[in-house]
């Protein structure tokens, strides 16, 4: 099943990103990208936003992936989901940090605009555990190591 899950990973390029500061739940859209393990997110954004705030002060996070763009109207009790939670940090290394905005710049070019911005943070996502939703009734869940 976890093929299953990394293939969603793979094929999508949007997600719901899940921010808490202390009780109060904060949800962003975003643009992604992944490891070739899929153990780990990236994102970029702006380090004046809620969503930054919150996971500095926070590192606790939920992404919601779902595939449901390949699918129509009809078949939405098709549609697979998936809920991953994870640990996120921005990414600090230099080197690291030029690698991850390259790679979100070559597969993501409706984000160049703010991946050539020096100030904007690369975030990267440690994910921990993967909670899949095959149609409305089958749950499956992976811890990662």
């Amino acid at each position: 099943m976890i093929e299953i899950m990394k293939q969603i990973i793979r094929q999508n390029d949007l997600c719901v990103l899940a921010t808490t500061d202390r009780d109060r739940p904060h949800s962003s859209l975003m643009s992604y990208v992944t490891d070739d393990e899929c153990r780990h997110l990236y994102l970029v954004t702006s380090p004046h936003t809620t969503k930054f705030a919150n996971l500095s002060a926070n590192p606790n996070v939920s992404v919601l992936i779902d595939d449901r763009e390949a699918s129509s109207p009809e078949d939405r009790g098709r549609v697979r989901s998936l809920t991953i939670t994870g640990k996120a940090a921005p990414v600090k290394d230099a080197g690291d940090r030029a690698a991850g905005l390259a790679r979100l710049a070559a597969l993501r070019p409706h984000l160049k605009p703010i991946t050539g911005d020096p100030e904007v943070e690369v975030v990267e996502i440690k994910i921990e555990t993967i909670l899949f939703l095959d149609g409305v009734a089958k749950t499956y869940h992976e811890k990662l190591p």
